[in-house]
């Protein structure tokens, strides 16, 4: 959502409460002039504490999102982590009997999630989270 749309979105959210930007500003301890800054589309000129502020009093939550070269980030942040993996695979490997997936992935009564690393060893009856 770009800057003007989030403006749009919270005049829109101020309207169907039937308020006025005086009252949104009252509400959130903020000036008139910080609320029409905002719906203009203007976030440049108002502090994050104060677009969250106005937000959450119209019951919603303003986030703060980075974004670089599609998903090369989330790959730069969890370097370290995939590193330690695959030393770990690496070592299964070389070590008689292991069978072993990545990213092995399950539900439980509707909770989901994923296991980085998940090795079995049949003649041990051992079972690596």
């Amino acid at each position: 959502m770009d800057d003007q749309q989030f403006g749009a979105a919270i005049r829109a959210l101020r309207l169907r409460r039937r308020w006025r930007q005086e009252d949104l500003a009252r509400e959130a301890r903020c000036s008139r002039g910080a609320v029409s800054r905002i719906e203009r589309g203007h976030l440049g000129e108002v502090t994050l504490d104060r677009i969250r502020r106005i937000a959450g009093v119209l019951e919603s939550r303003a986030q703060l999102d980075l974004r670089w070269r599609g998903g090369e980030l989330a790959r730069l942040l969890d370097q370290r982590h995939a590193a330690m993996q695959d030393r770990v695979a690496a070592r299964l490997t070389r070590l008689a009997g292991w069978q072993f997936g990545a990213e092995a992935s399950f539900s439980v009564y509707g909770e989901r999630g994923s296991i980085d690393l998940l090795a079995w060893h049949a003649d041990q009856q051992t079972l690596l989270i």
